[in-house]
């Protein structure tokens, strides 16, 4: 459901931080990944993070997301294949005290913290007019000039 939401959300968020990675190493597979999108009809959040050695997984999901008719806040969280576990209804200052005991969760809380008000809104650039209509006056050259003279003097031997 996450990667339907996420590829119709994409170009309407406002704010996108994802970061994915898949490292092999000497027989250790290692999945990451980070994704937070905010807009002004969604907020979700989501840390997977997975160890494969042979045949043993480690696996740590966290899943966060917004309420917007309730304005409430979602938080589900599954570790190494257990029960999920899963809180609804929270406030954002419930949520955030939640998510600062989580040190994966950084990404998240930084956001949180230093975002002001809203969503964060795209600028556009303002461009200036050039004040003054004065087109550049271009002047010849020497070498342009001594041609034309010497093309219209006529010598008589």
């Amino acid at each position: 459901m996450l990667r339907r939401i996420k590829a119709q959300t994409m170009n309407d968020a406002d704010y996108v931080y994802n970061e994915s990675s898949l490292n092999k190493i000497d027989g250790k597979r290692i999945e990451h990944e980070e994704l937070l999108l905010d807009g002004s009809k969604f907020f979700i959040f989501k840390y997977f993070h997975k160890e494969t050695v042979g045949e043993e997984k480690t696996t740590v999901k966290y899943v966060g997301n917004k309420d917007m008719s309730a304005d409430t806040y979602n938080f589900k969280y599954i570790k190494d294949g257990a029960e999920p576990k899963e809180e609804t209804g929270l406030t954002l200052d419930e949520l955030k005290k939640r998510i600062q005991k989580i040190k994966e969760l950084g990404f998240v809380t930084t956001y949180l913290n230093n975002k002001s008000g809203g969503a964060i809104r795209k600028k556009s650039k303002v461009v200036k007019k050039r004040l003054s209509k004065k087109k550049p006056v271009r002047r010849g050259s020497a070498k342009q000039k001594r041609s034309a003279d010497s093309a219209n003097s006529f010598e008589m031997w």
